[in-house]
């Protein structure tokens, strides 16, 4: 109930950032939200359990805590942003350019509802095979958003970048950046992946300590390792997509493949048993990673096409 009151400033506050990434701004919203962070992890510990006289707020402590950041980060955006260009003064009511934002954003809404959906699915066939499966799938989600948030930060760098070229019609340095930001990628994909596939027992011992999770944590480590180049690549090329307004590709591939972990995961559960899960999501990120990038440098040559006969 409190933190409800906080979704606004969340939603204000990824706004903001959006905006300032697209603008080539990424180093603005990375400070505000330091010190959004730093806000936090400093009230977290006094609202929840107290400091002297005041005995503290438990849960409720924490919520008010989110809050408050929340409220300084939107607090910091508009004071930081009031003299440019994203704040107007004139309010005006552009239906047209209303439409094509919703236009350009529902295939990536759709796509996020849909994967959440299969993730609780996905979700119900792990919690089969006891709590300790679902123990490591939470551990190992967060073990894994190393590599999903670093790429996550170049999507949003190559979205900007190839935005701001695509009208220029600069094809040859889309070309060029996404060569680049694929090499790059793939170079940060495959030290993962070792990384994952040699040490899955060492990085689960940080979060879980029983013999049981350790074991099962490192078939989690070493299946998902194998996945994990593929995954980095469907990122970026999501961020190229999205940079060139072809928001409906990506979510078209993701949906298809996302939703096909589930029959996978039945069918491989069987002979494979909990491993089988991780099979059907690590293949499923590999067929992403391959077919978009298929389909990206497919686009880039009949672009390059049609530009050449023009």
């Amino acid at each position: 109930m409190i933190s409800i009151f906080g979704s606004v400033f969340s939603i204000v506050n990824t706004l903001f950032a959006t905006l300032l990434n697209a603008m080539g701004n990424s180093k603005q919203p990375f400070q505000i939200f330091s010190i959004g962070l730093m806000v936090n992890i400093v009230l977290d510990p006094f609202l929840i359990f107290g400091w002297g006289s005041f005995e503290g707020w438990g849960v409720a402590g924490a919520a008010i805590a989110t809050l408050t950041a929340n409220i300084l980060v939107t607090a910091l955006f508009i004071l930081k942003t009031r003299k440019s260009e994203i704040i107007s003064n004139t309010s005006v009511w552009n239906s047209r350019q209303m439409k094509e934002v919703i236009r350009m954003g529902l295939p990536i809404t759709i796509q996020r509802v849909t994967f959440t959906i299969i993730s609780i699915i996905i979700a119900k066939i792990i919690v089969r095979f006891g709590a300790d499966a679902i123990a490591v799938q939470k551990v190992g989600i967060q073990i894994e958003s190393i590599s999903y948030m670093t790429i996550g930060g170049l999507q949003g760098a190559i979205a900007a970048f190839f935005g701001q070229n695509y009208g220029a019609r600069r094809l040859d340095r889309i070309r060029q950046g996404y060569r680049q930001a694929l090499i790059l990628t793939s170079i940060f994909g495959v030290i993962v992946s070792l990384i994952f596939i040699a040490f899955p027992q060492q990085l689960f011992s940080l979060f879980l300590s029983d013999q049981t999770s350790l074991e099962l944590g490192a078939d989690y480590m070493r299946i998902i390792g194998y996945s994990q180049l593929f995954m980095c690549m469907e990122l970026m090329t999501v961020g190229a997509f999205n940079g060139m307004g072809q928001t409906h590709i990506p979510p078209i591939f993701s949906i298809t493949f996302t939703a096909l972990r589930i029959p996978l995961a039945i069918l491989l559960s069987g002979p494979f048993g909990l491993n089988g899960v991780w099979m059907s999501i690590a293949l499923s990120s590999v067929f992403k990673g391959v077919i978009l990038v298929f389909w990206f440098r497919r686009s880039l040559f009949r672009m390059n096409k049609q530009q050449v006969t023009t």
